[in-house]
């Protein structure tokens, strides 16, 4: 299937605004993600298990406008039974007459992979090397300076071989529900453990 463009809409709880970019909200890449399987969803049967590759986070999706700029979605699947999604916006300067399409996120979703074991809590739990506790203040007062709702780390330790985080909701608790993805700030969360 190599489906056209299609205009998706969706709607701007008022805590998308926490999110920013240099004093400018921008749609989350978790928030982007979850549209694209959502979108990409209604054509294929859905899977318990969704594996998402090859993830590109191309440009902002800026939201600093009153009603979220026209984005579409391009889902094109493949004989192997991935589908790529393709998540995009029109762009127009004022005077222009050119209208520029931008990429803002892209990603493969392959709906067969089979349940995957967790590894061992010892793996996950011991990373190995010197550790160093982060002061979560300054990780978003001067790494990642977002609103309240995406604050969610609540400690952190790194190491040259990873991270491992504590992480939260914020209050009040994100009041969608049947999110295909399940919750995006614990995804988010280890966004941003992953820039500290």
């Amino acid at each position: 299937m190599n489906a056209d463009p299609t205009a998706i809409s969706f709607a701007l709880p008022p805590f998308f605004k926490d999110h920013h970019v240099q004093g400018r909200p921008v749609l989350a890449a978790v928030e982007a993600m979850e549209l694209l399987v959502a979108h990409a969803g209604r054509h294929f049967s859905a899977s318990t298990v969704i594996n998402l590759t090859n993830i590109r986070f191309d440009k902002f999706l800026f939201l600093d406008t009153p009603e979220p700029p026209p984005t579409f979605a391009r889902i094109t699947s493949s004989n192997d039974g991935t589908h790529r999604a393709v998540l995009t916006s029109r762009f127009k300067r004022p005077g222009a007459a050119i209208t520029r399409t931008l990429t803002h996120v892209s990603l493969t979703i392959d709906q067969e992979l089979p349940p995957i074991d967790p590894p061992p809590v010892d793996t996950i739990a011991c990373l190995t090397g010197r550790l160093t506790r982060v002061d979560v203040d300054r990780i978003y007062q001067d790494m990642v300076p977002f609103g309240p709702a995406y604050r969610n780390i609540r400690r952190l330790l790194i190491s040259p071989d990873g991270a491992m985080a504590r992480v939260g909701s914020p209050d009040p608790l994100d009041p969608r529900s049947a999110l295909c993805l399940g919750s995006g700030y614990v995804l988010d969360a280890a966004f941003h453990a992953a820039c500290v």
